[in-house]
């Protein structure tokens, strides 16, 4: 009924609006960018489930022998007087490479010198003295030989004298005794008896006078030989002495002038690296005169991993090398594998002390860790030539650590909670 109360055209007026009727059209380029939207989506889902991502420490580092640099210091400060061997010059163990002067100097000159001099002053007084021993010693032995031989001349006179007055001894005591027969028969004094005693008293009192004479001058004799005896050893004694105070002396002397001019050797066979002194140039014994690197030795590469780093670096990482001298822009990135990490910490002045680079670490005080990496190649391609690596060579180094899952990455904290990887 209500529909006829109105006339169907002021009906169909009512529907159509004065603005016009409003058309739903979906463009091509909204399709397009939804289609577009989606496939990224994808992408980065896709990249999200099957990309990874490797975990890596930035360190600073430089090329060393494997069997590490061999640097040589002075045993003493002083003054190069001469150098012996220049950079790239191969050398041989117990080659001299320097020559350093330690002396010092006073107002009159130098004191090693004048010291020098004395010790050559007491040495030629020793040689002198030993000189004058020996002449003093050969007087003394002649003496007592002439001594010896007189009083052996002697002893043989007084022996020839004992044997004449033995003979007159017994002469004497027949007499005697014939004059006691006489005078037992009266044919004779008695005075004359006395006479006769007496007589042969004196001979017999000679008799033991020259048997005194003899024994003393055996006495003397021997003595005297005893004397030459000692007197050798004696004289042994002395010159022995003398010798040993000369061999002293001379020994003084060689140790004043070892400390005046000391030799720096070579410790092993090799080739001269850098170079830090020249002549003219005071040494002191807090920095290495030169290194000798070893020969037919390869390169590694040494690391400096600090503190913060070094928590997941172990045997057998891969570590990618940028050398300075090789732009990795041009050249690439070399490759390297982990040998060893040093278990101990290293300060920034122990780094300094054994010659090698300053890298950030020790510019901010940061311990350091040692790690060491063999390289995959002993040289780099540039420019179509093999360009050998050379000692000393700095580089930057990346330490290739865990390798996961994009996905994995973002949601590390969650896994950190769970206890899950």
């Amino acid at each position: 009924m209500s529909s006829n109360l109105f006339r169907k055209e002021a009906l169909d007026a009512k529907q159509v609006k004065w603005t016009g009727t409003i058309i739903l059209s979906r463009p091509f380029s909204f399709t397009y960018l939804t289609i577009c939207a989606l496939c990224i989506a994808l992408v980065i889902i896709a990249f999200a489930i099957w990309g990874s991502y490797t975990k890596r420490s930035t360190v600073q580092g430089q090329l060393i022998p494997q069997s590490g640099l061999i640097q040589v210091y002075t045993t003493q400060s002083g003054t190069v007087l001469k150098k012996n061997v220049h950079e790239g010059q191969t050398v041989k163990k117990g080659d001299v490479l320097f020559t350093i002067s330690t002396a010092s100097y006073g107002e009159q000159g130098s004191i090693a010198d004048a010291l020098a001099k004395q010790t050559q002053l007491k040495e030629q007084s020793i040689r002198n003295e030993i000189t004058r021993m020996r002449f003093i010693h050969q007087d003394e032995k002649r003496t007592i030989n002439n001594q010896i031989g007189l009083l052996n001349g002697t002893l043989i006179k007084v022996e020839n004298l004992i044997a004449n007055q033995r003979e007159r001894v017994n002469l004497a005591k027949k007499n005697q005794q014939r004059y006691g027969n006489i005078l037992h028969e009266n044919a004779i004094s008695h005075e004359e008896f006395e006479a006769r005693k007496i007589d042969y008293l004196d001979q017999l009192a000679q008799y033991e006078s020259l048997q005194r004479e003899k024994v003393s001058l055996e006495k003397q004799l021997t003595e005297q030989q005893i004397s030459l005896s000692g007197l050798e050893n004696r004289q042994n004694n002395q010159i022995e002495q003398l010798e040993r105070l000369l061999s002293t002396n001379t020994q003084e002397l060689i140790e004043m002038q070892s400390r005046q001019h000391i030799a720096i050797q070579a410790n092993s066979s090799g080739v001269i690296g850098t170079i830090n002194a020249e002549v003219g140039q005071f040494v002191d014994l807090s920095k290495p005169l030169l290194t000798v690197l070893p020969e037919n030795t390869a390169l590694i590469a040494q690391l400096y991993v600090p503190s913060r780093a070094i928590g997941f670096v172990k045997e057998g990482d891969q570590v990618l090398l940028r050398y300075q001298a090789y732009p990795y822009q041009k050249f690439g990135h070399a490759k390297a594998q982990v040998l060893s990490v040093a278990k101990t910490a290293l300060a920034s002045q122990d780094l300094q002390t054994i010659g090698i680079i300053s890298p950030q670490e020790q510019l901010n005080n940061e311990p350091v860790y040692l790690v060491r990496a063999k390289l995959d190649k002993q040289m780099v391609k540039a420019y179509g030539k093999d360009m050998p690596l050379q000692v000393g060579m700095t580089l930057e180094g990346d330490i290739m650590h865990e390798k996961r899952k994009l996905y994995e990455w973002v949601l590390e904290p969650l896994f950190s909670i769970t206890g899950k990887l």
